[in-house]
């Protein structure tokens, strides 16, 4: 990206990708099945992640599919990342699963003021 100072002269800066665009820090979520040593058992990982560093911010595996393993990530997560003192809380991004969209997932969204999407980042 190229710049112009006060003097008039251009030159090469490195502005981080999230700053050019001004977001709220997406981040995203994942489930994904891990396959177990046992046939017909799976293990289920629990995946947020930031969407422009892809830092892994918080993740959990579990042997079964509940919203009450992904309500207790998101709040560890942003009690871990601290959430709570930011100006601009963040955006979660999350596929159309329906263990991410629960109500018990939702409220928690709501009380930590974090906002929902079920869209693709852009």
């Amino acid at each position: 990206m190229r710049l112009l100072d006060g003097s008039g002269m251009s030159g090469d800066v490195h502005v981080p990708f999230c700053e050019r665009l001004r977001v709220r820090s997406p981040r995203s979520t994942l489930l994904t099945y891990l396959p177990a040593d046992v046939a017909g058992r799976w293990f289920y990982l629990y995946l947020i992640l930031d969407v422009f560093s892809r830092k892994i911010v918080g993740f959990e595996v579990h042997d079964t599919d509940d919203s009450a393993h992904a309500t207790h990530l998101v709040k560890r997560t942003a009690l871990a990342e601290d959430i709570h003192t930011l100006q601009a809380k963040p955006v979660l991004h999350g596929d159309n699963g329906s263990t991410f969209k629960a109500s018990t997932v939702l409220a928690m969204l709501f009380w930590l003021q974090i906002k929902p999407s079920y869209s693709p980042p852009r």
